[in-house]
């Protein structure tokens, strides 16, 4: 891995608040059809992230031939999607609700759910440890799809999903 070029910490560092900023303001300020279409992920999605680092670099050392945190963040973020994705039916909603609901499923989830980790950290392990890894995660998403999702879809109020 290439050594870090210098101030690139502190320039981002620097730079990060002030596009969140950016993407707040115009969150606020800017033209409503923005806000429904793309602010909403802008705003969520650095909390996605900064929860994928906190629980990457803190689960991620429980055991050395199974990545929790990037197993943790991949369930949750399906635990998270797919709640959004029942709420999205509820009767009368729509404009703002119906928006922050989709800005959480592609912001949040978008920014938590990590493949390109899982990829590395599959490449990275012996061929059993990797399968049973993959396994284990795409049978959790797999799972929560169906439980919840399903559960919805058998229930047999299949109404359509609100627009933002």
């Amino acid at each position: 891995m290439p050594p870090t070029p210098p101030g690139l910490p502190l320039a981002t560092t620097l730079l990060g608040p002030l596009f969140y900023t950016g993407a707040v303001l115009l969150f606020a300020l800017g033209p409503h059809a923005w806000r429904t279409r793309a602010t909403f992920a802008l705003v969520f999605a650095p909390f996605g992230t900064l929860l994928r680092f906190a629980l990457s670099r803190r689960l991620n050392r429980l055991h050395p031939r199974f990545p929790w945190g990037t197993f943790a963040c991949n369930a949750l973020s399906m635990l998270v999607f797919c709640t959004a994705a029942v709420l999205q039916r509820g009767i009368g909603l729509a404009g703002l609700r119906c928006a922050a609901l989709a800005g959480a499923q592609n912001g949040f989830c978008g920014a938590l759910s990590t493949l390109s980790s899982m990829v590395v950290e599959l490449r990275a392990m012996e061929a059993r440890a990797g399968w049973r890894y993959w396994l284990a995660s795409v049978g959790i998403g797999q799972g929560l799809l169906v439980v919840m999702l399903g559960g919805w879809v058998w229930s047999g109020d299949r109404g359509v999903a609100c627009s933002a």
